[in-house]
Order: C-alpha cells, then sequence, then structure tokens
C-alpha cells in the first residue's frame, strides 16, 4: 500500500485509484478528444467524492494521448488557492491572469513558442488583461465589467458592456487559435475546487468563463458542486429566482454535466486497501500488503489472508455509516488507526497481569465500527458512551427508541435523508450485533458485550467505569464468602448462582440483568436498568435475596411450587432493596430450583 493511500490528497495517476473508476476516466477523457467545441463539462459531486481525482486521471490521458501530429493542451487550474490572502474580490481578474500564465509554461508549446502569431497573441492578451486589471482594481470591482467601465460621473452604458465583453473573446480567441495548429488540437482547462471558494463567487467565475473565454476549440472542464451553484445563485439574485430559474441558469454555464459515478464505487476493494489489504483476484481473497507494517496499520495481525465474507463486514460497516465518500472514508481509516494506537498503548503501560497483548483481527472488528459510529454519528455515539451496555445497543434498532434521544434531531437535520439515516443507524446496531452473537443464537449476553465495553475503555471512548457481569459476580462472591463462617463452602454460592446464570434460567437469557454494587453489604439488581431487588449479605445471613413490589401481588401470580419460598419483609429493617424475600439457599437445594427462580422471573416482569 503506497503511504498516500491515507493522506487526505487526490489520486494523482489512474494506476494509483482503488476505486474502480478509471474506465469513467478514459470515457470522458475520448468525449473531450471527440466532442465539439467550445464546451463547458461539470464534474459534479459532493465535497470529498473524488473530483480532482478524476481530473488528475483525466489530465494524465489526455497527455498521454497527444501525439506528433496532434497536441492537448491542457492547463489544471485551483480557483482556491487564488481565493486566499483577501484575493477574492479580484478572483476573477486572478484567475485571467493565472490561466495566461498557465498558458505560457505549457510543456506542449515548446515546439511552437516561437511562432510569430502565437507570441503576438499572448503578448495582446496579457495588454488587455492588464489594463482591465488596472480599471477593475481601481473600481473594487471584481470582474463587474459594469463598474470596470464606469466614467468619472458614475454613468455606464450597455454597449461600453458589450464591448468589453467582444473584445476579451477576440483576444482570447486569437491566443487559441495561435495554439491549435492542427483542427483537431484542443486548449483544455481544467478548474477545481469551486467548491472551497464563496458561493457566490463560484457562480460569477463560472459567469465571466462563459462571458470571455467561451471560444471555439477551447473545453473548460470544472469540479463543481452544484449546491454551491444553487447557493451563489440565492445570494446573488435571491431565493425566489434561484428556485425559478436555477436549474436552467446552470445548464446554459455547463453543457455537459458528469455526476461522479460514486454508486459504481468499489467500496470494498478501496476500504480495505486502506485497510491494508489488496484484493487478488487469482484467490479471490484478500493479502495483507507488506513492506509497510509501520504505517499501515489498522488490520496489521498475524492472518496473512481475509476472505471477501470476512472483508464485508468492514464495507458495511463503512457504508452504513460514513458512506461512499473517500474523503470521509479515509478519515475514518485513519480516526481507527489512531485508536488502535490508543489502545495499544494501554496495553503496554498497564500493569495489570495478562493485560499486554497482541492486536488481533477480532479486536479489528469490535474497534472499528466504535471509531465509525463517532465519526457519522457523534450525537448517538455521546448517547452510548455515557453508560454503554448491551439493553442500550440492543434499544437502538429501534426507531420510536432513537427518535426520543437527545441529540438526534440536531442529527436528523444535518442529513439529507433522515429516513434512510435512521434506517443506517438501525442496520449498523444489527451488524455490530451480530458480529458479537458468538454462538449465533440471536440473543447476546453480558460476556458477548463485555469486549465492546473493554475496547471503549481502553481506547477512551468511554468514561464510564468497567467491571463487567463477570466481575460482578465474582465480587459478590467475595462479599459472601466474607460473612461465610464456614469459607469452604464454595459449591453452594455456585448453586445459588446458577440459578441465575444457567442457560435455563430466564434471568440470564434476558440479556438486561445487571448487578450493581452498593457498598459492602449488598448489590442492586436491575432489569432493563429498572432497580427490581438486591443481594444482600451479613455475619448472620450471609445470603439474601429481595425482591420489590407488592406481596400479595407475588403470591398471586407466583406457582404453587413457589409460593412456600417467599415472604414478605416489609414491616422488617435489613440490608438491600425489596420487601419480598425469596428464600434462595433453599431454592437452590431444589431439583426444580431453576423453575421456581423462572416461575418468580414471570411475577417480576408482570410487576415491572
Amino acid at each position: 500500500m503506497s503511504r498516500s493511500r491515507l493522506i487526505d490528497v487526490p489520486v494523482q495517476y489512474s494506476e494509483d485509484e482503488a476505486l474502480g473508476v478509471s474506465m469513467y476516466a478514459d470515457v470522458l477523457t475520448r468525449f473531450i478528444i471527440s466532442c465539439e467545441t467550445p464546451i463547458t463539462i461539470g464534474i459534479q459531486g459532493d465535497w470529498g467524492i473524488g473530483k480532482t481525482s478524476m481530473l488528475n486521471m483525466v489530465r494524465e490521458m489526455l497527455n498521454n494521448a497527444c501525439s506528433r501530429k496532434i497536441k492537448y493542451h491542457v492547463i489544471y487550474f485551483n480557483t482556491w488557492q487564488y481565493s486566499q490572502f483577501n484575493r477574492e474580490q479580484y478572483l476573477g481578474l486572478s484567475i485571467l491572469k493565472g490561466i495566461m500564465a498557465e498558458i505560457q509554461e505549457l510543456e506542449s508549446l515548446k515546439n511552437i513558442k516561437e511562432n510569430e502569431k502565437l507570441k503576438t497573441a499572448i503578448k495582446s492578451f496579457s495588454r488587455f488583461i492588464t489594463k482591465l486589471g488596472n480599471q477593475v482594481i481601481k473600481e473594487h470591482s471584481g470582474l463587474d465589467l459594469q463598474a470596470a467601465v464606469e466614467d468619472e460621473e458614475g454613468s455606464f452604458t450597455d454597449d461600453d458592456i458589450v464591448i468589453k465583453i467582444r473584445q476579451m473573446k477576440d483576444e482570447f480567441s486569437k491566443l487559441v487559435k495561435a495554439l491549435v495548429v492542427d483542427n483537431r488540437d484542443r486548449l483544455i482547462i481544467m478548474v477545481d475546487d469551486l467548491d472551497r471558494i464563496k458561493p457566490v463567487k463560484a457562480l460569477e467565475f463560472l459567469e465571466a468563463i462563459k462571458n470571455f473565454l467561451d471560444v471555439e476549440s477551447c473545453i473548460f472542464v470544472m469540479a463543481v458542486d452544484y449546491s454551491v451553484i444553487q447557493s451563489g445563485m440565492i445570494e446573488k439574485l435571491g431565493r425566489s429566482a434561484q428556485e425559478l430559474q436555477g436549474k436552467s441558469y446552470f445548464d446554459k454555464i455547463i453543457q455537459v454535466p458528469f455526476v461522479m459515478p460514486s454508486i459504481s464505487y468499489e467500496i470494498d476493494k478501496y476500504v480495505m486497501s486502506l485497510l491494508g489489504w489488496n484484493y487478488s483476484p487469482e484467490k479471490d481473497t484478500y493479502e495483507q500488503i507488506e513492506g509497510e507494517e509501520r504505517d499501515q496499520y489498522f488490520l496489521k495481525t498475524r492472518a496473512r489472508t481475509i476472505t471477501k465474507s470476512e472483508a464485508e463486514f468492514f464495507t458495511n460497516i463503512t457504508q452504513l455509516t460514513v458512506g461512499n465518500n473517500p474523503r470521509s472514508i479515509k478519515r475514518a481509516v485513519n480516526y481507527a488507526n489512531l485508536l488502535r494506537m490508543v489502545v495499544q498503548s494501554q496495553w503496554v503501560n498497564s500493569r495489570e497481569k495478562g493485560t499486554r497483548r497482541e492486536w488481533s483481527m477480532a479486536d479489528a472488528r469490535i474497534l472499528y465500527p466504535l471509531s465509525c459510529m463517532q465519526l457519522a454519528w457523534p450525537e448517538l455515539f455521546v448517547h452510548f458512551s455515557k453508560e454503554p451496555n448491551l439493553n442500550g445497543l440492543s434499544l437502538m434498532q429501534d426507531f420510536d427508541y432513537l427518535e426520543k434521544l437527545k441529540g438526534m434531531k440536531t442529527l436528523l437535520k444535518r442529513v439529507h435523508n433522515p429516513e434512510e439515516t435512521m434506517s443506517n443507524i438501525t442496520g449498523f446496531i444489527d451488524e455490530y450485533i451480530a458480529l458479537i452473537d458468538s454462538n449465533g443464537d440471536g440473543t447476546i449476553s453480558q460476556e458477548e458485550f463485555a469486549p465492546i465495553f473493554k475496547m471503549m475503555v481502553d481506547a477512551n471512548l468511554t468514561s464510564a467505569r468497567y467491571i463487567g457481569l463477570e466481575e460482578d459476580w465474582k465480587k459478590l462472591q467475595e462479599m459472601i464468602l466474607e460473612n461465610m463462617k464456614d469459607k469452604s463452602d464454595i459449591d453452594m454460592i455456585k448453586k445459588v448462582f446458577a440459578l441465575f446464570r444457567s442457560n435455563k434460567s430466564k434471568w440470564h437469557h434476558g440479556n438486561k440483568f445487571s448487578l450493581l454494587s452498593a457498598g459492602k453489604k449488598f448489590y442492586n439488581i436491575t432489569w432493563s436498568r429498572k432497580q427490581i431487588g438486591s443481594f444482600a449479605s451479613t455475619q448472620g445471613d450471609p445470603v439474601q435475596f429481595y425482591l420489590k413490589g407488592d406481596f400479595c401481588t407475588y403470591n398471586e401470580l407466583v406457582d404453587d411450587d413457589t409460593r412456600p419460598f417467599i415472604s414478605d419483609v416489609g414491616s422488617l429493617g435489613h440490608y438491600g432493596i425489596g420487601s419480598i424475600r425469596a428464600d434462595i439457599l433453599k431454592i437452590a437445594q431444589k431439583p426444580n430450583g431453576i423453575e421456581i427462580m423462572n416461575s418468580l422471573f414471570d411475577a417480576m416482569l408482570r410487576q415491572m
């Protein structure tokens, strides 16, 4: 993988592009060679979609298509560079001068620069631009010819403006004719980054091109965002005029629109190449890129190949979050790489035994979605990061739940298609849950969710303290053991815990059960983030289990086998939360203990 792939720079040569669009560059090049002139082609697309890369590939192909007889004189022009340092007021003039300078430096003119006709045309056009520039600067008018021809009394005539425009076109036409020795020769002027200057200035520049430089044998290829030009029209003419005339006005300036083929991007190959893997058609797998291990590297693992199905996960996550925009994808991969470095630094510096380990494919698959989620939907990620848990992750598959979250209104206002975004969010959560569903049973346990929480902690993506349900049970066991007279009676504790943790227990499969330490004497028990009871432990009574609710209601809801094991302690003082006590030690000794606990579980749900 070349070092430049993760740098936010455009592709320079077609052999370096990984999106599979060189075919489109070739087609566009052949159209430029064969079309009638004058013509203006607009390469359209959003910011970061790859317009500059397309210009670069077309320029390369045009240069390669030149022959001894036919010349394609190509000028590349970046408008954003000419809008810096308070030069935007005179942007049109600066660009005209820049075009003139670029023409004089054309490599393709080396053999004809001594041509007197060309030398005269260059000198004449340069003189005209200088004269016009003096007027522009004097009147502080940009390329507004009305101001440029304004006399001392502040009046002007339409005839003066028409004459100036005609003079400009005549001079430029002479220059182009001097360049095109063969009638198949072309002057191709590529204009880039129009979407990075003020919309009204971008519009004025397009108008200037149409008015002054629209001459035979000349082709303009513009990288332009349609929405930017429409914004310029609103600023200059008002919203009503833009709504009525905007489309036709744009079509008049841009005769041939070429929309960037983002729908055809080979996102899978592009994403994986950024992550450090190139596709091998012969093997139909992705091979780890050799030789740049220090630079690559989001997926630097021991694995040497990745199947297409394995790579599909990264592609799906990318498209659901940051989409198909190459610049956004590079940003996501770079951010994921940064987070990976944070995680590995945490592992190296950790003093806990056994926490230092190598980066694995499993780690890569856990972290990458988190980085994409944070970049694509920061408001949603803030909500999730405050209290990461499997219940919150699962609930984000529900449209109704999402719409009620704080910050979602802001998020949905920012996107083009709110319904599609909501669908992408639920699709993303579904992909992520499927990833951690290790046994494929369609439900997620606390143990399966734990790697996500641990990764968020290690990457500093959450300030929540990680204990995890496994550690919670261990802590609860330690608390009970401290109050037991016979410290060796660990089997009894295991039987009690099995009532909750067995695969046959509804308390385990609900995926919403959690323990929360409440001090030295008891642990709160929550279900779907709601407190439902507690475990308590004292020296006189080391294992106590309580449920919140009304005893009479519980007594009616549970079955006959369960009723003897519950009692009303609402009037008695005790550690822990709950007015119904279940004799958990006796239940654990019963052969049908899990069925008794499942009856209590059903009653608990109905109480909630």
